[in-house]
C-alpha cells in the first residue's frame, strides 16, 4: 500500500506531502491544478515516465519524489523473490523509493537509504503499484497492448517469453539466410585479411629479446674493416708486441708486491698494477672476439637489414612495439576462430533454421492454445463487470486475429509472426442488442472506453499481486449519470487492495473513503500546488463546487450531502 507521496520543487509542487491510506482515495480539483502531476510522479517512481530536467520547479536546482510503501513482512519476502533483490535496509514493513534530478541531469535514485540504479527501484515499484492513467483509453485501442493484457489474465506470460525468445532466434537465422551472401563475403574476406596479417607475423618471426640488438649487430658487420683493424692494432699494443702493455704492466705489478712489506703505498699500487692488468686481460679477450667476428659478411649484413625492415614495417602496420608483435598475433589468431566459428556453409544454416522455425510453431501453437481458452473467460468476467457500470446488455470479446496462416511455410512463418506470437489480439464490443459489433480501435465512444477500461482493470487486478491501483480519470468522457456506478465499482475494488483515483465527476469522489483536494495558488508572484485533505464541510462543499462551480447555493449543498451519504 502506498503510505506517502513527498513532492518537492516538482513542476507547479514547491513542497507538498501526500498522504494516503486503505481504501478508495479520491483526488480532486480544479482543470490545471496539477492533479495529473500526481499521476506522473508515480509513473516516475514506476519508470513509465522519463524524469527530465523540465520537471523541475523554476528557481530549484533537483527535483526529489520520495514513495513510502507499506507492506506485510510476508509479500515483502514475495517482493525480494519476485525482483531478485536483497532490498537493503528495508523496514520490516515499508520500502522507500526515492528520485530526484539537478539541473545538470544528474540523477539519483535511493531504494531503502542506499543508492541503486534506477531499473532496480522501477522494478520494486512495479511490484507495489499499477498506474492506470488517461492515455490508457488509447492505449486499450492497439491491439499490442490487448494481447499483453490477455496474456497477464491468463497468466501465460512465461510461455509468451518463451515465444518471443525462439522468434527472435528464427529471425535471426532468416535474417542470415537472406542477407547471408553479403554477410558471409564480408566475413570472408576479414578471414583472408587477417589470415593474411598472421602469415606476415610469422614469416618475420618476432623473437623481441634477440631483435632488440639488430643496430648493433648491423652497425658491426657494416663497419667490419675499422673494427678488425683496430682489434688487430690493439691485441698487438696490448699483448702480443715486444714491450705490450700486458707484460709491462704484469711486470711492474710483481715489483711492487715484493715492495708492499716495506711501504705501504706499494701495497696500493700492487693492487692497482694488479686490476690494471687484469683489465688489460679482459680486453684481449673482448678484441680477439670481436676480431673473430669482424669478419664482413655481405649476405648477412643483408639478411639482417632486411629483417629490421621487415619488423619496423610490422610495428607501424599494427601500432605497435617490437615487444607487443607475438600478442598482436595472438589477438588476430582469435579474432579469426571466431570469424571461421560463425562462418556456417548454406546447408547448416539452413537446417539450424528448419530446427529453430518449428520450435517457434509448435510453441507458438501452444501459446495460441492458451490464449483461446483465456480470451473466453476474460471476455465472460469483463461482460459480468460492465453490468455493473450500466451497460447491462453489453457483450464483450476477445477475438485472436492471425497474422500469418498455421502451416504457412517456414520462411513465410517467421516472416509474418513477430515476438508476441502468430496472433494479436482485438477487443470487440457489442453496446447495445441491435447493432453490430465494433473493435474498440475504432468503434467505441469515449465513455464506452472509459467503463470497459474499468471492467477490464478490474479483472485483471485479479491477476496482478499490485497492492495499489492509481486511476488518472478514468470517468473521463462519462457524465454523472454513470458517475454513481463508476463510484461504486472503484469502491468495490477498493475492498480487495487500495484504490486512489483522480477524478472530475462528484458522483466518483462520492465515494471516496478520503478526499484530497489539489488546488493552485498565487502567492508572492510565484504559482503553487497544495493539497489538503478534506473532511466535513470542507468535503461538502468540495463536492459542491464539483456539482456546479459555486458551494454557496443551499440546493447544491444538500446535493453534495446526498452524494456523499454517510461519507461527510
Amino acid at each position: 500500500m502506498l503510505g506517502e507521496l513527498h513532492i518537492r520543487n516538482f513542476v507547479l509542487f514547491e513542497d507538498a506531502h501526500l498522504a494516503f491510506a486503505e481504501g478508495l482515495t479520491v483526488i480532486s480539483g480544479e482543470t490545471g491544478a496539477g492533479k495529473s502531476l500526481v499521476a506522473t510522479a508515480l509513473s516516475i517512481l514506476l519508470g513509465t515516465t522519463r524524469f527530465q530536467t523540465d520537471f523541475i520547479r523554476e528557481g530549484a536546482d533537483t527535483a526529489t519524489l520520495v514513495a513510502a510503501f507499506r507492506l506485510p513482512e510476508k509479500r515483502l519476502a514475495a517482493l525480494r523473490r519476485e525482483c531478485d533483490l536483497e532490498l537493503p535496509g528495508a523496514e520490516e514493513d515499508g520500502i522507500l523509493i526515492e528520485r530526484s534530478i539537478s539541473r545538470s541531469g544528474r540523477g539519483r535514485t535511493v531504494l531503502c537509504g542506499l543508492p541503486v540504479p534506477a531499473a532496480t527501484a522501477h522494478a520494486v515499484a512495479a511490484g507495489l503499484l499499477d498506474i492506470f492513467a488517461q492515455n490508457e483509453h488509447i492505449r486499450l485501442r492497439e491491439n499490442s497492448c490487448q494481447l499483453d493484457m490477455l496474456d497477464a489474465w491468463g497468466k501465460v506470460t512465461t510461455l509468451a517469453g518463451s515465444v518471443a525468445g525462439l522468434h527472435r532466434v528464427a529471425r535471426e537465422l532468416l535474417d542470415r539466410l537472406e542477407g547471408g551472401a553479403e554477410e558471409r563475403r564480408r566475413r570472408l574476406e576479414e578471414s583472408e585479411r587477417l589470415a593474411y596479417q598472421i602469415d606476415a607475423i610469422d614469416a618475420v618471426d618476432p623473437r623481441p629479446e634477440s631483435d632488440a640488438r639488430l643496430d648493433d649487430t648491423i652497425s658491426a658487420l657494416e663497419h667490419a674493416d675499422a673494427l678488425r683493424e683496430f682489434c688487430a692494432r690493439a691485441l698487438q699494443g696490448l699483448y702480443e708486441a715486444d714491450g705490450a702493455a700486458s707484460a709491462v704492466v704484469s711486470s711492474l705489478a710483481a715489483e711492487a708486491d715484493k715492495l708492499r712489506r716495506w711501504s705501504t703505498a706499494m701495497g696500493a699500487t700492487a693492487d692497482a698494477l694488479g686490476a690494471a692488468d687484469s683489465a688489460i686481460a679482459d680486453a684481449v679477450r673482448t678484441l680477439r672476439d670481436g676480431l673473430d667476428a669482424a669478419d664482413a659478411d655481405p649476405a648477412e649484413l643483408e639478411r639482417l637489414a632486411d629483417r629490421r625492415h621487415a619488423l619496423r614495417e610490422l610495428c607501424r602496420r599494427h601500432g605497435c612495439e617490437l615487444a607487443d608483435l607475438p600478442g598482436v598475433r595472438e589477438t588476430l589468431s582469435v579474432r579469426k576462430a571466431e570469424i571461421d566459428g560463425m562462418d556456417m556453409d548454406e546447408d547448416a544454416l539452413l537446417t539450424a533454421f528448419a530446427a529453430a522455425a518449428e520450435a517457434f510453431r509448435t510453441e507458438a501453437a501452444a501459446l495460441r492454445a492458451k490464449r483461446a481458452q483465456a480470451a473466453g473467460r476474460l471476455a465472460k468476467a469483463v461482460e459480468k463487470h460492465l453490468v455493473s457500470l450500466g451497460m447491462e446488455h453489453a457483450r464483450f470479446a476477445v477475438e485472436l486475429v492471425p497474422a500469418v496462416a498455421d502451416n504457412a511455410p517456414a520462411r513465410e512463418l517467421v516472416r509474418g509472426a513477430s515476438a508476441r506470437g502468430t496472433e494479436t489480439a482485438d477487443f470487440r464490443l457489442l453496446p447495445n442488442p441491435g447493432e453490430a459489433w465494433s473493435s474498440l480501435r475504432e468503434g467505441a465512444s469515449g465513455g464506452e472506453t472509459s467503463r470497459t477500461l474499468l471492467a477490464v482493470s478490474t479483472v485483471l487486478s485479479g491477476a496482478h499481486r499490485c497492492g495499489t491501483l492509481f486511476f488518472d480519470e478514468i470517468d473521463a468522457g462519462v457524465g454523472g449519470r454513470l458517475g454513481d456506478m463508476i463510484g461504486a465499482r472503484l469502491q468495490d475494488l477498493a475492498r480487495e487492495r487500495q484504490v486512489i483515483c483522480i477524478t472530475h465527476l462528484p458522483q466518483v469522489a462520492g465515494h471516496g473513503d478520503r478526499h484530497l483536494r489539489v488546488t493552485k495558488r498565487v502567492s508572492g508572484g510565484r504559482t503553487r500546488t497544495e493539497v489538503t485533505e478534506l473532511s466535513g464541510t470542507e468535503r461538502v462543499e468540495e463536492i459542491a463546487s464539483m456539482i456546479r462551480g459555486d458551494a454557496s447555493r443551499s440546493t447544491t449543498l444538500q446535493l453534495a450531502r446526498e452524494i456523499l451519504g454517510d461519507r461527510q
